[in-house]
């Protein structure tokens, strides 16, 4: 491993107020905090210092200009800290890969399968988008360890071209998939799609039927041709005139020949190929009499097919982010504004939706997960034995909102400290981490800062006496004012078939439902409002988005 040397990154200014550069670090001494430099914007137009939670002042330490960072405690990308990351024995690997005694990391995530004793990088990209290999336990890793697959002969892979494909001597690849009956030795890429050997032409990992492999020619990213025909992702363009066939730059899912205009290699119905306007980033097209939405005909004012705003009249729509927002019209400071406002409202109404879809669902959702749990969920007489020394080390788990946009909070088990167990909790939206500690019989205690609960930065907050059944007395400390105020709410705890119900004689209309595993941790927490679901919690536990109860 590369060792590197360790930059304490200072920005005082005599006289001057502390502020930190964008994408970097700044020790503001008269407030004993670090500050990270957020960009804001589109194009981090202005910088912004924000506070690091909980991050140590008398350790911190900037790693690197790339907004590596770590104290005592954690290591910090970006301002956001890195789940596992041991901060003593952190450091560079090579490119965009990191390292500590137990764990590779890539853009500060978890390599999964790559040990640190055994790694070996290969063709590392600067470049987001494409994709990293690495060689570890005689296995090929791509990016995040999602796709590890064995090659044929690991003494001779190499990667290919922009990244997606690879070969050994014997076999082909394409993102970790065997390409079927490639010959290794005549393979060559086109793009970062197609290829082609001396006997076939291939899109991804797919041989191309009816094409002249030696006649292939790349258009533009997924349209390419031979001297006959016209192909999309592989797939054959039926009539389309390979003599003036053109992809339009602006937006490269739309194409035109002298007979038809193309969208994603169909045809667009109705559409005049001469006439056709195309949007940037947009499914949207239109002739001077006519709107297109895909490849269907569409209103141009709702910018939604013709059949879609037929259906609509006699059921309820769909919202998404973008409706009723032209972005080709969003040119003045009050257009952004509206626009703005506009998309919040569009959200809203979103996670309206999605509320009601998961209430009617909700029945079935607390009885996957307790099916899912295989009996080991929290019992009365379970929560009477709950002792946290039990955890194990690697123990964690990620919390998601059912709501749009979605947050995920990431508790980590940071191990047993005296009579406590604490946790680190983690989230995009916030600089720095979180912690929780528990009592080692499961009892949450207070926390080390004010928890966060606007609409943006809503962070789930468990209270004090969850698994205790009747009466339940919930203090809490409120630190808005100059004079700390202490306020104490009564709550009456039941349960029923792994379910713990939570309600209020002051919010009669109110009722908290949770299921728990054997820990007292939530699986499921579902908030409703006079029978009906309001907020929604869901627990998984993979750096993805659960799909079971979708």
């Amino acid at each position: 491993m590369k060792k590197f040397v360790p930059i304490l990154l200072v920005s005082l200014l005599a006289g001057c107020k502390t502020t930190a550069p964008l994408n970097g670090y700044a020790i503001d001494k008269e407030h004993n905090r670090i500050l990270f430099g957020k960009g804001v914007g589109f194009l981090n137009q202005k910088v912004v210092s924000k506070p690091l939670v909980n991050a140590d002042f008398a350790s911190f330490e900037s790693i690197n200009h790339l907004g590596y960072a770590k104290d005592k405690n954690f290591v910090y990308y970006h301002g956001k800290t890195v789940a596992f990351a041991d901060p003593t024995t952190f450091e560079h690997l090579d490119g965009k890969y990191y390292a500590d005694k137990n764990h590779v990391y890539l853009n500060a995530r978890v390599v999964k399968g790559a040990s640190p004793q055994d790694i070996k990088l290969l063709e590392v990209s600067d470049w987001s988008w494409d994709n990293n290999y690495a060689l570890s336990q005689g296995k090929v890793i791509i990016n995040h360890g999602a796709k590890n697959f064995t090659p044929c002969a690991i003494d001779s892979f190499r990667v290919l071209g922009d990244e997606q494909f690879s070969k050994d001597k014997h076999c082909v690849f394409y993102n970790g998939i065997k390409i079927e009956g490639a010959d290794a030795k005549s393979f060559r890429t086109k793009s970062r799609s197609y290829a082609y050997d001396k006997n076939n032409a291939y899109y991804k990992s797919e041989k191309i039927t009816g094409i002249n492999h030696k006649q292939l020619k790349v258009l533009r990213l997924d349209y390419a041709r031979d001297k006959q025909h016209v192909f999309y992702q592989g797939k054959l363009i039926n009539n389309a005139n390979v003599k003036d066939f053109r992809v339009i730059p602006l937006n490269s899912d739309f194409a035109k020949d002298n007979v038809h205009a193309y969208f994603k290699g169909q045809v667009i119905k109705g559409a005049k190929p001469k006439e056709l306007k195309v949007t940037f980033l947009s499914d949207f097209s239109q002739n001077k009499t006519q709107c297109f939405l895909k490849t269907e005909p569409a209103d141009c004012q709702t910018k939604k097919t013709l059949a879609t705003n037929q259906t609509e009249q006699n059921s309820s729509p769909n919202t998404s982010i973008l409706d009723g927002i032209d972005l080709s019209r969003v040119n003045s400071p009050t257009q952004r504004t509206a626009a703005i406002g506009k998309a919040v409202d569009n959200i809203f109404k979103i996670n309206s939706q999605q509320l009601s879809h998961y209430n009617d669902k909700l029945e079935e959702i607390f009885t996957k997960r307790k099916e899912e749990l295989e009996g080991q969920y929290l019992t009365p007489k379970k929560a009477s034995n709950i002792d946290l020394r039990q955890l194990p080390s690697s123990y964690n788990f990620y919390l998601m909102s059912a709501a749009t946009p979605r947050k995920v909070i990431h508790y980590e088990f940071k191990g047993i400290e005296g009579e406590t167990a604490k946790f680190a909790l983690h989230s995009s939206r916030v600089l720095g981490a979180m912690f929780e500690h528990r009592t080692l019989n499961g009892k949450v205690l207070k926390r080390s800062e004010q928890v966060l609960t606007t609409a943006i930065n809503y962070h789930f907050s468990p209270f004090e006496c969850m698994t205790d059944l009747g009466g339940c007395s919930h203090t809490k400390q409120s630190e808005k004012s100059t004079t700390s105020v202490v306020r104490t709410a009564e709550f009456n705890i039941e349960y029923q078939d792994g379910l713990w119900l939570k309600t209020s004689a002051n919010y009669p209309d109110k009722q908290d439902v949770y299921l728990f595993d054997n820990y007292g941790f939530v699986v499921v927490h579902a908030i409703k409002i006079k029978g009906k679901l309001s907020k929604l919690w869901l627990r998984f536990n993979d750096n993805q988005e659960s799909k079971k109860d979708s």
